[in-house]
């Protein structure tokens, strides 16, 4: 369908997975405790610090060693937290890009427009074979008045194939051609010009030969056939003309041809007195032959444009015509039924596309909950590990200070650990999954009702048309069958 319908509205809005990022089992990295020892020398200040009696034993703060060592480990843990809170947002974000709200609402409004968008491509189709069947009645109907009018209701009209026409094209040139070289080479004796003049005054001999008995006969002869009176008569005067014209045509010729020696001048007249007063006195058979032959050519031209079609006038013209428009309804009408059944399958697979996209969207949603759950854990794991690896260079710092001590007293507090203090991770933006499931469940239902709505609708479309060529049908049943 075209672009900005309800269906391009709903598919653009399709759910488009990104890239889910998988968090590994190093995600925040490890802790390593010997590394941050030796980097921060604990062992040997702790001798030091310890031999000299420090930090007192009635210290209540931690000395700046032991702060190095808390402010190593609180940088691991803003740096682990930094990067929890940013990917906890990407999820959050992802969950919010779902917007199932916002689907559910547009399928529950387009999904109707969609039905009633192909509701109306149906009636647009209907409207336009409609307007194609009236016209064929309307044709039926002038052929069949034309022919009660002409008592032609028993004749079916005669309409020449492709391969007919192209014979009788073939015919009338052949006997052109023949004629013009039969005649050339009669009058090229006497010449001046030779053959050539010759075959220049047959050409147009010729021409005027078979042109005059084809045009003649196919507007004028054919009215012989005729119902009315007064047109017959009109055939029955220009039959006489053709036959008049013909033969003083072709005698003429023949006279032009016995007067070879005569000069261009005075032809004209001689033609004419013999004509006149000796038209049949040829001195040579040859002039017979030629102007039989010359007969014989009109009467066959006059014949082809008699039944260059159906003699009756007009009947192939009109018949054409209605078989024309009978073949371009019969495409019409398939091509409205393809355009619909193309177009109700685009329906039915975008709103197959659309119960497909609820279910990425679902799984989308599960995935988030299940990176998100790994996250959270991976990250309580790795504040975990902070206070463990913390306890541990606590103890190696603590253990070498004691050991140098002269008295082997020690700080009250160290009896205890150095507790960190832990992150909580954002929240990942609560869905209620039973609630959620219910409304899937409801719009999956509606998408049912939209392609049983959407098969009704086609399958009623099916019906009109059908109705409406069984009543084309049952017109040209009733106005007799056309060729």
């Amino acid at each position: 369908m075209a672009e900005g319908t309800a269906l391009e509205r709903i598919k653009k809005s399709l759910y488009s997975p990104g890239h889910d990022f998988k968090v590994t089992a190093d995600y925040f990295g490890q802790v390593n405790v010997g590394l941050i020892a030796r980097e921060l020398n604990l062992e040997k200040l702790g001798e030091e610090r310890g031999s000299s009696d420090l930090p007192p034993v009635s210290s209540k703060a931690l000395d700046e060693i032991e702060t190095q060592i808390s402010e190593r480990l609180e940088a691991l843990k803003v740096t682990a937290s930094e990067q929890a809170e940013n990917q906890a947002l990407a999820y959050n974000r992802r969950i919010a890009s779902l917007d199932f709200e916002g689907q559910f609402g547009r399928i529950t409004q387009l999904g109707p427009e969609a039905v009633m968008e192909f509701r109306s491509e149906v009636k647009d189709q209907l409207n336009a074979l409609h307007i194609e069947r009236n016209y064929l009645k309307d044709l039926k109907n002038e052929v069949n008045v034309f022919r009660k009018e002409n008592r032609l209701e028993n004749k079916v009209a005669y309409i020449p194939t492709v391969l007919h026409q192209t014979i009788k094209v073939l015919l009338i040139l052949l006997i052109f051609v023949f004629e013009t070289v039969m005649n050339g080479s009669f009058f090229a004796k006497g010449n001046e010009a030779g053959l050539f003049g010759g075959t220049i005054v047959a050409f147009t001999i010729t021409l005027v030969n078979i042109g005059f008995a084809f045009l003649v006969n196919l507007i004028f002869v054919r009215q012989l056939f005729h119902v009315s009176i007064i047109r017959k008569f009109v055939g029955i005067i220009f039959l006489l003309i053709f036959l008049a014209f013909a033969f003083c045509l072709n005698i003429g010729v023949g006279h032009m041809r016995e007067a070879g020696a005569i000069l261009s001048t005075e032809m004209g007249l001689f033609v004419m007195d013999k004509l006149l007063l000796a038209p049949f006195a040829f001195n040579d058979a040859e002039t017979w032959v030629l102007v039989g032959i010359g007969l014989l050519f009109a009467f066959v031209a006059g014949l082809e444009g008699i039944y260059w079609n159906d003699p009756y006038p007009r009947y192939t013209f009109l018949q054409s015509r209605l078989n024309e428009q009978s073949e371009f309804y019969r495409d019409t009408y398939e091509d409205c039924l393809q355009s619909l059944n193309d177009v109700k399958k685009r329906i039915l697979a975008t709103f197959q596309t659309i119960g497909g996209d609820l279910t990425n969207r679902l799984s989308g949603l599960e995935n988030v909950i299940a990176q998100y759950g790994k996250l959270s854990n991976l990250y309580d794991n790795f504040q975990t590990n902070l206070q463990v690896a913390s306890d541990s260079l606590h103890a190696i710092y603590r253990d070498a200070n004691i050991e140098a001590r002269k008295g082997r007293k020690f700080p009250a507090r160290w009896n205890r650990n150095e507790r960190l203090n832990k992150v909580s991770l954002s929240k990942l933006n609560q869905v209620n999954r039973n609630s959620l499931d219910k409304k899937i469940s409801n719009i999956r239902k509606e998408l049912k009702e939209l392609i049983q709505q959407i098969q009704e609708e086609f399958e009623s479309g099916l019906s009109q048309f059908k109705v409406l060529d069984e009543l084309g049908m049952e017109t040209e049943m009733n106005n007799g069958s056309s060729p």
